[in-house]
C-alpha cells in the first residue's frame, strides 16, 4: 500500500489518529473523508487502523477473561511459521498486532515474563540553594513556590521549606529532579506551571527579581507561562534561550538526543546558540537532530505531547531512537547487538503497560528477540 505523491501520507496519517482519538476538527474529519472516499489506499488505511482501534478498546475486557485458557485458544489457532506472514503483511498491519497486543496484553506479559518492572523506587528531590536535599516520596502531589512568603508547599499545604526561616537566597536556583520512571507538577512563584517528564531537573528561583523570569531546563517539560508584559519568562535550554511572555510550549531537551521546542499557543522568541533568532507560531517547533542540523517545522499536538498523557507514539522509528523513552519511562538499560538499532518499530507506547508487554511488541514486529534480566534489556 502506498500513499502517492500529491498526498501528504503523514498528513493524513495524523488525520486518522485525530479522528481515532475523538479530537479531530469538523474541517479536518471533512478533508479526510473526502480524500477516503477518493483513494482506495487510504480507505484500506482507514480501516486497518480503525479495526485496530476497535481491538484495542475490546482488550479493555481482558481482565474479566480466563488467560490461561485464552492464550492457549491463541496459540493453538497462530503457529510459529504464520507469525511473519500475519505480523509482516504491510506496514499498517503491523501497527494494527501491535496495539492488538497492547489491548490484549494481560493474556500475554503475565503468561511469558510475569508482571514485568519491579524495581525499588527512586525519589523526586528538591535540592534547596542553601545545600538542603528535600525527598518527595510520592509523585501524587504537586509543588508550590509561594509568592511573596519564598516558601515551597506540597497541594495539600504542607510547607516543605521557608526561605526566611531557613537562610535561603530567594534569587537562588533551587534544582527539582524527576528521577526515570516519575513525572511532576510545579507551580512558580509568578503563577507559571511547569510539568516535567522523567530523567528531567529544573532550575528555579522561589523569586524572580530584577526585569526577567528565568529558569533552566535539562530533560523534558511543558510550560504554561503566566502573562507578565513587563518580565520575560525565559528557560534556558541545550538549543538556546527560549523567551516568553505568557504562553504554552514544550521542550524536549535531553544530551544526545534530537532536541525540540514546540509552541502550543501564543508567541515565542529563540536565541539559538548558533545562528539567528527565531520568532515561532502556534503549531511550529524548533527542532534540532542528533547531527546537530536546526530547522522549523510543524509537529502534531496528540503527538508531541502525549507524554503528558503517559503514552509516546512511534511511527516507523528506528529502535535506536526509542531507546531513551524506553530507559527514562522503566528505569532501565536497553542495549543493541549490531544492527539490531536500525530496525524501525510503529507503535505506541504506554506508562501504565508492563514494559515487558512493550518489548515484546517490538520484538514480533521486527523478528529480534529479546532479553530482560533485572534492569538490563538487550535486542
Amino acid at each position: 500500500m502506498s500513499i502517492h505523491m500529491n498526498f501528504d501520507s503523514d498528513h493524513i496519517e495524523q488525520l486518522i489518529y485525530r479522528r481515532l482519538a475523538g479530537d479531530i476538527l469538523p474541517e479536518e474529519n471533512a478533508e479526510l473523508e473526502s480524500i477516503i472516499q477518493k483513494r482506495d489506499d487510504v480507505k484500506q488505511m482507514w480501516s486497518e487502523m480503525s479495526a485496530a482501534h476497535r481491538l484495542y478498546n475490546a482488550g479493555q475486557l481482558a481482565d474479566k477473561i480466563d488467560t490461561e485458557k485464552a492464550w492457549e485458544n491463541i496459540k493453538a489457532q497462530v503457529q510459529p511459521e504464520q507469525k511473519a506472514r500475519v505480523f509482516f503483511f504491510n506496514r499498517w498491519v503491523m501497527a494494527a498486532s501491535v496495539i492488538l497486543l497492547a489491548g490484549i496484553g494481560i493474556l500475554s506479559y503475565k503468561l511469558w515474563f510475569g508482571a514485568g518492572n519491579s524495581h525499588k523506587p527512586e525519589y523526586i528531590e528538591l535540592s534547596l540553594a542553601n545545600g538542603k536535599v528535600i525527598r518527595l516520596q510520592s509523585s501524587k502531589h504537586d509543588l508550590t513556590v509561594q509568592k511573596g512568603h519564598s516558601a515551597v508547599q506540597l497541594s495539600n499545604g504542607a510547607v516543605l521549606a521557608d526561605a526566611q526561616k531557613e537562610q535561603i537566597d530567594v534569587n537562588a536556583f533551587n534544582t527539582l529532579a524527576i528521577p526515570h520512571g516519575k513525572d511532576y507538577h510545579l507551580q512558580l512563584a509568578d503563577g507559571t506551571e511547569v510539568w516535567l517528564n522523567a530523567a528531567t531537573e529544573l532550575q528555579f528561583p522561589l523569586a524572580f527579581s530584577g526585569n526577567t523570569r528565568r529558569v533552566k531546563i535539562k530533560g523534558e517539560a511543558y510550560f504554561k507561562v503566566a502573562h507578565d508584559a513587563a518580565h520575560p519568562f525565559i528557560v534556558e535550554t541545550l538549543q538556546g534561550d527560549v523567551q516568553v511572555l505568557g504562553t504554552e510550549f514544550n521542550v524536549k531537551n535531553y544530551p544526545g538526543e534530537a532536541m525540540a521546542t514546540s509552541l502550543v499557543n501564543g508567541s515565542i522568541h529563540l536565541h539559538p546558540q548558533v545562528g539567528e533568532d527565531i520568532l515561532l507560531q502556534p503549531g511550529q517547533a524548533f527542532v534540532t537532530d542528533k547531527s546537530n542540523k536546526s530547522y522549523v517545522e510543524p509537529f502534531n499536538e496528540i503527538v508531541t505531547l502525549g507524554w503528558m498523557r503517559g503514552l509516546y507514539y512511534f511511527n516507523n522509528c528506528p529502535l535506536e531512537d526509542i531507546r531513551g523513552v524506553v530507559e527514562r519511562w522503566y528505569n532501565v538499560q536497553v542495549t543493541f547487538k549490531e544492527g539490531h538499532g536500525n530496525k524501525r518499530f510503529t507503535g505506541v507506547l504506554e506508562k501504565n503497560k508492563p514494559l515487558t508487554l512493550f518489548l515484546n511488541n517490538i520484538s514480533i514486529s521486527s523478528g529480534i528477540p529479546f532479553n530482560y534480566s533485572g534492569s538490563n534489556v538487550l535486542f
